[in-house]
């Protein structure tokens, strides 16, 4: 209607509000009044839903609350059309509030108390709204306690859509009580009051009770589902509360409260004031529960296309003949089966051990309803819901509902078959005859006949069988290890199954047997531990130091000192014994104790020390008898660890070490290049033999290993020991009638195949990762449990080969245990719930802190998992450090933005951009650096260690991109710092890498007064600090060399910056004091010198890369002066090649000049000149290497007679050296070619 129009004589139509199915809201007024109004005015042909109109107009007459809006008038236009005039609502729905955002509980409360209010004055009268959700529910002011209930006798489909159209459903999906949805007789208040729990929980929640893809789904899940807890959703909501809601959304209607007012006696009795409230106090259950997942299938069976039954949105299920037949069918089996409002049926089974199983039986089930309603369509779906009823249906019928429509989308036939998802078809066996419809939809037409295979009972013991060879090979290792007394490393690497384990257990065996006297350790990697720096380390030490978890640090430390002292000399013992505390979690005082206090405050020397001590005390181990440690599972090992074991196959001398790892073949994408160059060998284990595996097969079955049986063992196991193990298992225990198809489906068997209490201690658990302590169970399974019945159940699961137990325990007083096999472990981990898996990782952290692990990964591991983060983020700094220190530094950088992505508190956040911002800066990352270092800035307190940290990285990242005028504001503030002693370090290095920045610029004018201000900081306090004494004398050598002209006192200033490192036990500073040492000797003609202290096994590529390049360019240059241009053109090759990888145009232009003398000095000019002006045109080239670029190439143009030319570019490399007052790289070779070129060009005065 157009705006003016009058109404019954008496309102105004002002503008359109809203159109749905059946009717127009006009906004309106009230002519008499000047009160706003609205106008319902029933459309044209909706004539039929009149009597639903007049239905709604008698509730509201009726009615007379608060929270119910008013009808004011009711009438006909002149035309027929019959509109009823409400009051005008100012404000906003529930739903559109809704999608901003969940509510507070107390809103919650305040909106529930006034709707409960509302519907029981409605109650009172006999009205039942049937329609109760958030589009229905206007908030006045958006005020909770200002709420009204509109639109009543109205259905709509869509929980979206405002109006629908009459003769629909009677509710919305999502809102409507299971007897709506079945269509009772008796459909009462008890259905608005669950509607009333839906809105409440979604208002607490934020999601929906019943989400689901597609109306099949909702509905079903209102039928057999229950939602999730609101206390897992939202940890703040009080018991209480949870239970009142819950209450609301009982199934049965005679369990929920009977009408409105019902609901607010509940309410009253909840007493809630607010969140300060102690009803607010939450309490974090105390025990993993006893429910978990188990695999759940759902079928939908869809209308025929054919169907006179009503569409989706019918008034009820219209159940037909085949419905019923099925139905009766399906009760015949025990099998749910619901109609469902569309003419659908819903049925879904549970009760089968494993997921391959329960396939087999729902697709059976599709296949026998099928016969009798091919027109319909099938959706056949698996997925995993709880095991106490709360949620049987869990994902499968969202995934049937997407299933059914993409069928139905798909399909135009009159024979519409039965279409599975991707993950049902692959639970399906070759039985099954499956088609692929497309990329993740298949198609069952039916079940191939096959022979069941009879089994043998009776399981017995096997043996090593198959593996001679590799037997043999060792055991010729082993030999020569000990014979000759040399250091032997042996890789086996296979996937999981093929018998690593079995293999190092005999090859041990006989080990021990043929050398008495040999020392045997033996250590395991886990998963939860990977790469947790030293990890593996600390527990390789603490088989010789006796060191147990539990053990206090006094303790640790006197068995430390102990064992030390009985096996290195006297003068050694101090220095092992305090850093092999450092590895195994004994920190001694360092107050008296230099190199250690100064390991302490530096990064680049801990690993030094300790890769030292770790290597003298296993050399003396060695010599008290020979030693075969035995590695398990070294693909979750931890780099620091595998390189101290380089550095002992490396320099222990005529003694036996003997190592055995078993590692998965991913074990070299984690250590590339594992024990190279050292006495390695690796045996990669294949399938084994079909003989072979008949031989284990008879061992284990005996005389009842038929040859059909064994054949089919054989035949499925594929070589895999596991498989073949576990199949002979499921022989053994009788479960021969389905001879399961796929592995998985096996451990899922085993496990079902137990007591409920014995699955809920492997669920426990398996939070642990492989390996597992009785006392951590205990604490996972609550105080009610006892330990001796979990004791008993634990040794019940080693009988039965499931579990082992180990003889040694990590913790004192604790019996540990372990997973036979990690599928094993992965299936129980697989049954927890996701609310017991998040509260089961944060019991099993704090049993685990409680109980004194050292791991920091493993307790943020637990915590991240176990939702606390701020406590995950804690130990993620602790593992960062850890890493850091031991020069892992990639693992480092993980650790730490790991941690900083959990929100962590402002200290933890300073530590973990510290490790990051200088981490990533001596790696050359300076985008990267610059980046967190800024972050770091602003959240550290100014001039400590962690502010100068960020500066340092903001002027390096602003020196390299050309922001001379940045860099200086930075540096002023770094130089202006009045340092505390513990920042004199990185203040030190701060200011020292500053001028090795400025002057390789080309700002030499900036150097002095920093240099100034060094010797002020630094000199007083030099002989107490030698790390910040070594930084002082490191920030001296290119000054000397370039600007003064002076290699001599750069030398002199190079080594005692490596004296100073040498004092601090830093071997990575005497490596970059090495490089500055190795450039004098060049620049002094001791060439041959110069390659030797350059030579190529320096770290600096991993540890320094900021000055990598620098020492390949000393090298190149070193062996083309010693006359070795072979190597020098590969390692000037290589500079250009790595530089290129990581984008670092200055280390580009640097390698380029390098190559260009390489050919230069060959004669091979034309690409002395190419490389040389390659170099000069790289935008990135640093000023000095521009310099000497340019003066190479001069050179290049004089040889090849082209003097003009080289007059040109000598010109131009004097001018850039004299711009930047600096000898530099190449400073006399520029002033001989400068000389030559003039003499050429016929200027002999000037040449003279």
């Amino acid at each position: 209607m157009r705006p003016g129009t009058t109404v019954g004589d008496r309102y105004e139509i002002l503008q359109l509000a809203g159109v749905g199915g059946m009717a127009e809201v006009y906004r309106g007024r009230d002519k008499r009044t000047s009160e706003r109004v609205a106008i319902k005015i029933l459309l044209e042909g909706y004539a039929g839903d009149e009597d639903r109109f007049e239905r709604e107009i008698a509730a509201l007459e009726a009615l007379e609350h608060p929270g119910i809006v008013r009808l004011l008038d009711r009438g006909f236009l002149s035309y027929g059309a019959r509109y009823l005039v409400m009051e005008w609502l100012d404000g906003e729905d529930l739903e559109q509030i809704l999608l901003r955002g969940r509510m507070s509980i107390g809103a919650t409360l305040a909106l529930g108390r006034r709707i409960a209010e509302a519907l029981g004055a409605a109650h009172a009268r006999g009205i039942v709204h049937r329609d109760l959700k958030p589009a229905n529910v206007f908030l006045i002011e958006n005020r909770p306690e200002n709420a009204k209930i509109v639109d009543f006798g109205i259905a709509k489909l869509s929980s979206r859509s405002r109006i629908t159209s009459v003769g629909t459903l009677i509710g919305t999906p999502g809102f409507m009580a299971p007897e709506q949805i079945r269509s009772e007789v008796t459909v009462d208040a008890r259905a608005d009051v669950f509607a009333l729990g839906c809105l409440l929980y979604q208002c607490i929640a934020g999601v929906p009770a019943f989400p689901g893809e597609g109306i099949q789904a909702v509905l079903a899940k209102v039928l057999f589902a229950e939602p999730a807890r609101l206390r897992d959703l939202r940890p703040d909501v009080p018991l209480s509360i949870e239970e009142f809601v819950m209450g609301l959304l009982a199934k049965e209607p005679d369990a929920r409260p009977m009408d409105g007012r019902a609901v607010v006696e509940l309410l009253d009795q909840l007493d809630y004031v607010g969140p300060n409230s102690r009803v607010l106090a939450t309490h974090r259950p105390a025990a993993l529960t006893g429910t978990e997942r188990r695999p759940v299938a759902a079928l939908l069976i869809g209308r025929s296309r054919h169907s006179l039954l009503p569409a989706a949105n019918s008034v009820a299920p219209v159940v037909s003949e085949l419905d019923r037949a099925i139905q009766t069918q399906a009760d015949a089996l025990g099998i749910p089966c619901e109609p469902l409002p569309d003419g659908s049926l819903a049925l879904w089974i549970t009760g089968a051990a494993v997921a391959t199983d329960l396939a087999s039986r729902a697709a059976r089930l599709a296949l026998t309803l099928r016969a009798h309603a091919a027109a319909r369509p099938f959706a056949l779906t698996v997925g995993w819901g709880a095991s106490t009823g709360k949620n049987p249906l869990g994902d499968a019928i969202d995934r049937a509902a997407r299933t059914l429509s993409a069928q139905r989308a798909w399909s135009d036939r009159d024979d519409c078959p039965i279409v599975l998802d991707e993950i049902t078809a692959g639970l399906l066996d070759g039985r099954f005859d499956l088609r692929e419809l497309d990329s993740d939809l298949f198609v069952l037409h039916g079940e191939r006949s096959i022979l069941p295979g009879s089994r043998t009972l009776l399981g017995k013991p096997t043996s090593c069988v198959g593996r001679d060879r590799e037997l043999n090979l060792l055991a010729g290792l082993i030999d020569h290890c000990i014979d000759e007394g040399v250091p032997q490393a042996a890789v086996v690497t296979a996937p999981p199954g093929l018998g690593k384990s079995r293999l190092a257990h005999e090859f041990v065996r006989l080990s021990v047997d043929r050398y008495p006297e040999l020392s045997l350790w033996v250590v395991g990697a886990d998963v939860l531990r990977a790469g947790s720096a030293l990890d593996l380390a600390s527990r390789v030490l603490s088989i010789p130091l006796g060191i147990a978890v539990a053990d206090s640090q006094d303790v640790r430390r006197q068995k430390i000192v102990a064992r030390v002292s009985s096996r290195v000399s006297r003068a050694d013992v101090h220095r092992v014994s305090r850093f092999l505390g450092e590895v195994v979690g004994a920190p001694f005082p360092d107050h008296e104790d230099l190199p250690l206090r100064a390991a302490r405050a530096s990064v680049q020397l801990m690993l030094d020390q300790v890769r030292s001590a770790f290597v003298d005390l296993l050399s003396a181990e060695c010599g008290s008898a020979p030693i075969l440690l035995v590695l398990e599972d070294l693909q979750w090992g931890d780099l620091p660890t595998v390189r101290l074991l380089d550095a002992a196959l490396r320099d222990i001398k005529d003694k036996s070490f003997f190592i055995l790892a078993l590692a998965r073949p991913e074990v070299h994408e984690r250590f590339p290049k594992l024990w190279a160059g050292r006495r390695m060998q690796e045996i990669t284990l294949l399938e084994l033999p079909k003989k072979a595996s008949e031989r284990l097969v008879r061992q284990a079955l005996g005389e009842k290993a038929r040859q059909d049986l064994v054949d089919r063992i054989v035949a499925r196991a594929q070589g895999n020991t596991f498989y073949l193990e576990e199949l002979v298992r499921a022989a053994a225990e009788g479960r021969s009638d389905e001879f399961p198809e796929t592995i998985v489906a096996m451990v899922q068997s085993r496990l079902h195949s137990l007591e409920d209490a014995d699955r809920r201690i492997l669920r426990a658990a398996s939070l642990f990762g492989d390996v597992f302590w009785a006392g951590g169970v205990h604490a996972l399974l609550g105080k009610k449990q006892k330990v001796a019945t979990i004791l008993e159940k634990l040794n019940g699961l080693v009988d039965r080969e499931i579990l082992s137990l180990r003889h040694e325990s990590r913790f004192s007083g604790e019996s540990e245990y372990a997973f036979r096999h990690a599928l094993v472990r992965e299936g129980a981990f697989a049954m927890l719930t996701p609310e017991d898996r998040t509260l089961g990782h944060t019991l099993a952290g704090e049993w685990l802190e409680e109980r004194g692990e050292t791991d920091p990964l493993v307790l943020a591991g637990h915590f991240e998992l176990g939702g606390q983060v701020k406590r995950a983020a804690v130990h993620y700094l602790r593992a960062a450090e850890r890493a850091h220190r031991a020069g892992d530094d990639e693992v480092a950088i993980r650790r730490a933005e790991r941690g900083l992505s959990l929100e962590p508190d402002p200290d933890t956040r300073i530590g973990l951009l510290g490790i990051v911002t200088e981490t990533r800066m001596w790696r050359n990352q300076l985008d990267e650096a610059s980046i967190s270092g800024a972050k770091l800035m602003r959240v550290a307190p100014p001039g400590s260690a962690a502010w100068v940290r960020g500066a340092l990285a903001q002027f390096t990242y602003e020196m390299r991109h050309g922001h001379i005028d940045v860099s200086i504001g930075i540096l002023d503030t770094i130089r202006s710092i009045d340092p505390a002693p513990e920042v004199l370090g990185t203040l030190s290095l701060a200011l020292a890498m500053a001028t090795a920045m400025l002057l390789t610029e080309g700002r030499v004018d900036l150097v002095e007064p920093i240099q100034r201000r060094l010797d002020a900081l630094v000199a007083p306090a030099a002989d107490g600090d030698p790390m910040a004494r070594a930084f002082w004398h490191l920030a001296y050598p290119r000054w000397e060399a370039w600007i003064k002209e002076n290699p001599w006192q750069s030398l002199v200033r190079a080594k005692a910056a490596y004296d100073a490192f040498t004092e601090a036990g830093s071997r990575r500073g005497q490596h970059l004091a090495r490089v500055f040492i190795g450039m004098n000797e060049w620049l002094l003609g001791q060439s041959l010198r110069a390659i030797e202290t350059l030579r190529a096994e320096m770290p600096l590529e991993e540890e320094f890369a900021i000055v990598a390049s620098l020492r390949s360019l000393f090298r190149v240059l070193a062996l083309l002066d010693a006359g070795d241009a072979r190597t020098a053109r590969t390692e000037a090759e290589q500079l250009i090649a790595v530089s290129k990888s990581k984008g670092t145009d200055a280390d580009v232009a640097r390698g380029r000049w390098a190559l260009a003398e390489v050919y230069r000095r060959a004669g091979v000019l034309g690409l002395a000149e190419r490389e040389a002006r390659e170099a000069l045109e790289l935008p990135g080239a640093a000023p000095l290497d521009a310099a000497a670029a340019a003066t190479i190439l001069a050179a290049t143009r004089l040889a090849d007679n082209r003097s003009t030319e080289a007059m040109l570019a000598i010109r131009d490399a004097a001018a850039r050296y004299e711009a930047l007052r600096a000898f530099g790289y190449r400073g006399a070779f520029m002033r001989i070619v400068q000389v030559e070129v003039l003499d050429a060009t016929g200027h002999h005065g000037a040449a003279r």
